[in-house]
């Protein structure tokens, strides 16, 4: 802001809004409705496509485009636009849509003690101690039937966390073999390999 910006919109009628500083994503319609979901979004993609993949193949101009065009798409609809709007009370106005959501008062935090008794799940590999608490009733034996309770969910975690690495690993692949076929259209291709024909 400097007075030949301000002399210029004077006289051109155009109004200045100066925004407090660190409050866009509160007070911008844009910023509220569509780029931060935008943003959000494609991040998520991007990183959906990362973790699936392994990280073995890179993220060219083709995938950049794949990704973005459908969330952009999504996030730029007339509705989104007005909710920005109205999320910001700027239209109708109504300022204490964003008042009501500044703290009130700062929360103090709470520290744990210090005798927090944690209880960790046995390595899925470790048979015997498994089959140990198997035979200890969890009626009669609380703190066991936790640790066998906390086991048996990190050996299903695992078990869907490796469904999905080898997924991933197969999407990779894919995506590996149809870069190095450039010459065939892409959905001959992306048939032929759902087919079985390619692998």
């Amino acid at each position: 802001m400097n007075i030949p910006l301000i002399k210029f919109c004077h006289e051109r009628c155009i109004i200045i809004a100066i925004l407090p500083p660190y409050s866009t994503h509160r007070l911008q319609p844009l910023d509220v409705s569509l780029f931060l979901p935008l943003s959000t979004a494609y991040s998520q993609e991007v990183d959906f496509y990362i973790t699936a993949t392994q990280g073995l193949t890179g993220i060219s101009k083709r995938d950049f485009w794949r990704f973005f065009w459908p969330l952009f798409k999504k996030a730029f609809t007339k509705e989104n636009i007005e909710s920005g709007w109205k999320k910001t009370g700027l239209h109708p106005f109504n300022p204490s849509i964003v008042l009501d959501k500044l703290p009130k008062k700062r929360i103090q935090r709470v520290p744990l003690p210090y005798n927090v008794d944690l209880i960790l799940p046995l390595a899925p590999t470790d048979r015997t101690a498994i089959r140990k608490l198997l035979n200890v009733q969890i009626s009669r034996a609380l703190r066991e039937g936790k640790q066998l309770r906390a086991t048996v969910w990190d050996m299903a975690v695992t078990n869907v966390l490796q469904q999905r690495e080898i997924v991933g690993l197969k999407d990779a692949l894919i995506g590996e073999k149809i870069k190095k076929r450039r010459g065939k259209a892409l959905f001959n291709e992306l048939r032929a390999i759902k087919e079985g024909k390619l692998l």
